[in-house]
């Protein structure tokens, strides 16, 4: 039980989402959030349809090549940074990441998240002037399934202005494109903003 809360709490903090459920609240049954039971939407094209049906979503164009671009350019100069392993941690997720800077400057983090049987991923956050720019993520999550448990290939990029609205932002699962959900967004700020803490008290 304990488990199962600890994921949900990641997933909240981390993706800003967690599998479609109808039901128990999971305050009182955590077990509905991974059980495959009538209550639950286990199918893709169910879960598609209820996140196209969320007005609220992020703001921006909908396909941000030029943070893609500078993310590509930070990346490729990498070898001239000064790059620090570190490692984030929260029940049984786990990442390990690295804290790239240019000088005193906290320029990257490549993070390698593990969530266990409950999927994993990869997430790059560049940072400019102290405040994140960009962000792209890949990962794999596990749901439900009817016919046991399934995967979803995930895909998310965002950019920012100074005052960190969003202006460019792309998400995809299973190559089919959705809106980034505004709840999707503040939870890549708050883990950006935590691993950037750690990062810079450490370095």
């Amino acid at each position: 039980m304990r488990r199962l809360a600890d994921v949900r709490r990641v997933l909240d903090e981390v993706f800003g989402t967690t599998l479609q459920t109808f039901g128990p609240d999971p305050k009182d049954d955590p077990g509905a959030i991974f059980r495959c039971s009538p209550v639950v939407l286990p199918m893709r094209r169910a879960s598609l349809l209820i996140s196209l049906a969320l007005a609220a979503c992020a703001g921006g164009d909908d396909a941000p090549a030029g943070a893609e671009d500078r993310v590509a350019e930070v990346e490729a100069m990498r070898d001239r940074l000064r790059c620090e392993v570190h490692t984030w941690a929260v029940g049984d997720a786990e990442s390990a990441y690295d804290a790239c800077f240019d000088g005193d400057a906290l320029v990257l983090i490549d993070e390698a998240m593990d969530l266990g049987e409950y999927g994993s991923g990869r997430h790059v956050y560049v940072f400019e002037g102290g405040r994140l720019a960009y962000y792209r993520e890949a990962r794999r999550q596990a749901r439900p399934g009817f016919n046991g448990p399934e995967e979803d290939s995930i895909h998310v990029r965002l950019a920012f202005d100074e005052r960190g609205r969003v202006t460019a932002s792309e998400k995809t699962i299973d190559g089919t494109a959705l809106p980034v959900e505004d709840i999707q967004v503040e939870a890549v700020r708050n883990h950006a903003a935590t691993l950037q803490r750690a990062a810079t008290d450490a370095g």
